[in-house]
Order: C-alpha cells, then structure tokens, then sequence
C-alpha cells in the first residue's frame, strides 16, 4: 500500500493509503502514514514540517484565556453535558478571555488560521 497526500498550497488536506496513487496524490516519505501527514505541511523546499498550533487555554478559576490569537482565530465554547455551542468568537488578533462562572464542563477549541492546527481543552468547574 502506498501512503499518499494531496495538498492546498502548502497545507497537506487529504491523506490516506491505496494499492495505486490517486490523481494529483504525491506519495509520502517512508514512515509517515496518513494522519501523521494531516499535522504537516510543506516548506518552500519541499520538506514536510508539523504544523504549528493554534494558541493555548490556561485557566485560573472561572476565567480562561487565549492569549495572542492572530486575526481570524475562531474560538468555540460550548458545554459539554448539554451537547451544545454556546459561543463562537473570531478574533480580530487580541488576547481573548472567557469566563465560566457557572459550574459544569465545558470544551473550549481554538482554531487559528491555516496552517494552525487546532487546539482544545476540556475544563471541569465545580
């Protein structure tokens, strides 16, 4: 099987395995499979190289902070218990801070601006 990726400019979008390459795949260095190669992208050398990640959630108490957010970083709140979004926030490239007063569990995802990947924390307020 042949491990392959397909890219959007320098952002590796699509991987995955098959018998033949698929049109417009380029095959993957040895010992990479393919969700090793969604958390990269390509240099202008070509070298693949993780992909940074979006800011972090620190926490101290009831209020959570994104600090440095570029402009376009979408932040996600939503409760956990209750299986919903409770905020959607896009950064105009501030440190953001969200507070959770009530208790309960919450996952807060940050996802800045490709090539970012993702992040997410769960926290758990009593």
């Amino acid at each position: 099987m042949i491990v392959w990726y397909i890219a959007t400019g320098t952002v590796i979008t699509v991987a995955g395995r098959a018998a033949t390459l698929p049109a417009g795949a380029v095959a993957a260095p040895a010992g990479l499979s393919a969700s090793d190669l969604l958390a990269r992208m390509i240099e202008t050398d070509g070298t693949l190289v993780l992909r940074p990640l979006s800011p972090v959630v620190t926490s101290a108490g009831t209020v959570h902070t994104i600090a440095n957010c570029p402009a376009g970083t979408v932040i996600e709140v939503a409760d956990v218990a209750g299986d919903e979004i409770m905020a959607e926030i896009t950064s105009t490239g501030q440190t953001e801070v969200i507070s959770l007063p009530d208790p309960g569990e919450y996952q807060i995802r940050v996802a800045a601006p490709l090539p970012a990947l993702p992040t997410e924390r769960r926290i758990i307020q009593s």
